[in-house]
């Protein structure tokens, strides 16, 4: 058996026994309720500060109700449930379990089942702080644990499974005065690790829903540290769901494994996705630097769904389609990301630490409103950071985006191995999308699509209408080789017609070899410049330089135009047909023309 959770016993311990030491009122006192039977019986005098059933025995419910009355009396108590029974050893529920007010925590891992015999509801949270960790919850009939995210949560260390309903349920309180912390650490939801095998739960692995407006609310789903995360895995419908209407909800999701067992190896699929998020205006952040990103593989539909997210959504260091050592292909069955109707979402960031593995590519469009202030940055886009390059597979897309603009950009990703590396297409706007300083290469057809229907032709001042204004690509010409021992002076001449008295960004790639379809892809940019075309719409730069190689890593050299609004890049062309300079007076002929 692979325990990825005796790993994470200390901080644990660590982390509780920080929460019993939190200094409090001088008048607060705390209680400890030691559980000794698994009878499901109630209290025989409530409020009596005893833990007590008719028969004498302290059972799960009887201590869950003198916790309730302990705490209406005195808020400010602590109030522990623990467990001195035989291990293993089952618990089953004969009625639902009264709200919690109490620490529920068993120190021997897993060795204490709470059955719910699928007609019963588990653990519901209340305004009280507590932690629930060290349990196996299973066959509840809606949920394992509901919490209202209000006062500091704790799940930790639990195995969840068998619910027909949603492993962990949050939802933000009808209280205007509510807020809080939830945490939810080293888990296993939806995969047992002792068996090795999903046990599904039937609906979400976690669910988080708020339609209200609440105080400040955070959710952590994993930690700082890979040994903090969960395993979410194995679940009917997806991984993690999230919908949420607040403003004030903020959700970060680090460390976890989901879609897979806790080696990482093995696919444990969610059937939808690793995670769908329907609505969300708060902020979110999935993965991060380090261990802070999550495995997201083998799951049934997408690795992950963002839908009407319009505040700040960060997906970085995430690793999508490979398992935990980017050593074999683990891939989910659709796109790695889908992103609807969504707006300030960054996938990536200024550098590859923020960079996501993403095997199966990136899909967006829009439902009811275009996708707006899309980055998509220092992403290794059909390769991992270990070189594993995805399985060929026809009509695949990196990057496809539908009806994208508002000074959105895909740059400084590597492309590779699908049939078209990006795609720009409209529905019912004109995307304008700025594509700078990728490394796009060995793609079977087009290294970059406008429309999704083979090479667009350059027309006289760049008339036509279309995604990224179908804008022109500038042309190279007039390229002469100098040898001078084993290295090669490259000269060139590059132009540009468009639009008249227009700024545009120029850059030029060079790769090993040409696209098949004779236009260019662009393994390595060695060449920017920014330009302005005159009245008549015409820009020249003569005689280019650089050296093979020094600065060019192959012959084959091509070309894209930006067109600038100021100085931001706004809609970048196609590239250029592909020059081979080693053998200047040979132009490959497009193969794919409208």
């Amino acid at each position: 058996m692979n325990f990825r959770a005796f790993h994470r016993v200390l901080a644990s311990v660590i982390l509780l026994l920080s929460l019993f030491s939190t200094t409090i009122d001088v008048h607060a006192e705390e209680h400890n309720f030691g559980v000794n039977s698994s009878a499901d019986t109630s209290d025989a005098d409530p409020g009596d500060t005893v833990c007590a059933d008719a028969s004498g025995q302290c059972t799960l419910r009887a201590a869950m109700e003198e916790a309730a009355e302990l705490y209406l009396d005195g808020p400010t108590d602590t109030i522990n449930i623990g467990f001195n029974l035989p291990y293993p050893h089952t618990i089953v529920l004969e009625d639902d379990l009264p709200p919690l007010y109490a620490n529920v925590i068993n120190e021997n891992l897993y060795r204490v089942i709470i059955d719910g015999d699928y007609e019963y509801s588990g653990f519901y949270g209340t305004s009280a702080s507590t932690t629930i960790s060290g349990l196996q919850l299973q066959k509840f009939e809606t949920y394992a644990i509901k919490n209202p995210v209000h006062g500091e949560d704790y799940i930790i260390d639990n195995i969840i499974i068998f619910n027909h309903g949603n492993g962990i349920a949050l939802i933000g309180s009808e209280s205007e005065l509510a807020g809080g912390t939830t945490t939810i650490q080293s888990n296993y939801i939806g995969y047992d690790p002792i068996s090795e095998e999903d046990r599904s739960n039937s609906q979400n692995g976690i669910s988080i829903i708020s339609d209200v407006s609440v105080n400040r609310s955070l959710i952590y789903i994993g930690g700082t540290k890979i040994t903090e995360g969960n395993v979410i895995s194995g679940n009917s419908s997806n991984g993690i769901y999230i919908d949420s209407a607040s403003l004030n909800f903020s959700v970060a999701i680090r460390g976890n494994y989901i879609g897979t067992d806790d080696s990482g190896n093995i696919e444990i699929q969610n059937e939808n996705d690793g995670i769908y998020v329907r609505e969300f205006l708060g902020q979110l952040i999935i993965g991060g630097l380090g261990d802070f990103g999550n495995l997201i593989s083998g799951n049934n539909m997408h690795g992950m769904t963002i839908q009407d997210a319009t505040a700040q959504t960060l997906v970085q260091g995430n690793t999508f389609g490979t398992n935990a050592d980017e050593s074999a292909y683990l891939p989910n069955r659709l796109w790695d990301i889908s992103i609807y109707d969504s707006t300030y979402l960054t996938i990536g960031g200024d550098s590859t630490s923020y960079g996501n593995v993403l095997m199966d590519g990136i899909y967006g469009t829009s439902i009811d409103h275009p996708i707006q202030r899309l980055e998509i940055k220092a992403n290794w886009i059909g390769i991992s950071r270990t070189g594993l390059i995805r399985s060929a597979s026809y009509n695949s897309k990196g990057i496809e985006l539908k009806d994208v603009t508002n000074q959105s950009v895909i740059s400084f990703n590597k492309i590779t191995k699908f049939s078209k590396g990006i795609v720009i297409s409209d529905k019912d706007v004109n995307s304008n999308i700025a594509i700078l300083n990728n490394s796009i290469y060995n793609n079977t057809i087009l290294g970059i699509d406008l429309n999704d229907n083979g090479v667009t032709p350059n027309d006289d001042r760049d008339a036509d209408i279309g995604p990224n204004g179908l804008q022109n690509f500038p042309i190279i010409s007039n390229v002469e080789v100098t040898q001078y021992g084993d290295a090669k002076q490259v000269m060139f001449d590059l132009s540009l017609e468009a639009v008249p008295s227009t700024a545009y960004r120029l850059q030029v790639f060079s790769s090993p070899f040409c696209n098949q379809s004779g236009y260019g892809e662009g393994k390595q940019i060695f060449y920017s410049a920014n330009v302005s075309t005159d009245e008549n719409g015409y820009s020249e730069i003569n005689e280019v330089t650089d050296w093979y190689p020094t600065n060019i890593i192959g012959p084959c050299l091509t070309a894209t135009a930006t067109l600038m609004d100021g100085t931001t890049p706004v809609a970048t062309s196609e590239f250029s047909p592909g020059v081979m300079a080693w053998e200047p007076e040979k132009l490959y002929l497009p193969m794919i023309v409208k």
